[in-house]
């Protein structure tokens, strides 16, 4: 017996076609086989070959992208995605680790979650020292939440229109950073 060079499936070794596939089998056409090919002591096969694998590996192919405009067009959903926050693990696990374009935007959407992480504590922080001051403290307090809202709405639609667009701008101010490589 021997197995398809195709899925692996086992063939017969008389088999014109494997019975899995219908891939064509080899050592129908050769000489009935004695278990010895090229040099095998009998019974031992050779590992099958071409688009078989075997369980267990996993294929380590990533795509390769002609140019940028084609890695930008093939990977935006994951440019956009870096921006919304936790999924942001999505682009980093999930997209092509070959795409540069995707791993540009998850490095800005991971320092933009950084940035609105630490900002809010510092803010929650400041409104809290803020609060024991009456309106004068409240309305401060009111005005940096303010100011960071609009600072992640402006940040945010900033980063998703470069992811969409296809192309690799910086964010403002915290964009020159870079965690992810």
């Amino acid at each position: 017996m021997s197995f398809c060079n195709k899925c692996g499936a086992q063939v017969e070794d008389n088999a014109a076609v494997c019975p899995a596939c219908g891939a064509q089998n080899p050592t129908s056409a050769q000489a009935p086989n004695t278990g010895a090919q090229d040099g095998q002591q009998p019974g031992y096969q050779s590992a099958p070959q071409g688009g078989y694998q075997q369980p267990g590996q996993q294929q380590t192919a990533q795509p390769v992208y002609a140019s940028p405009e084609q890695d930008a067009a093939a990977n935006k959903v994951y440019g956009v995605l870096a921006y919304f926050g936790p999924l942001v693990l999505i682009s980093i696990l999930a997209a092509p680790k070959s795409s540069r374009f995707s791993r540009y935007h998850s490095n800005q959407g991971l320092i933009f979650l950084i940035s609105l992480a630490g900002l809010g504590i510092v803010i929650t922080i400041l409104s809290l020292i803020l609060a024991v001051i009456p309106i004068v403290g409240w309305i401060i307090g009111i005005l940096l939440w303010l100011a960071y809202s609009a600072y992640s709405i402006v940040f945010l639609i900033f980063g998703i229109m470069a992811a969409v667009k296809g192309i690799c701008k910086p964010l403002p101010v915290i964009g020159k950073f870079q965690i992810l490589k």
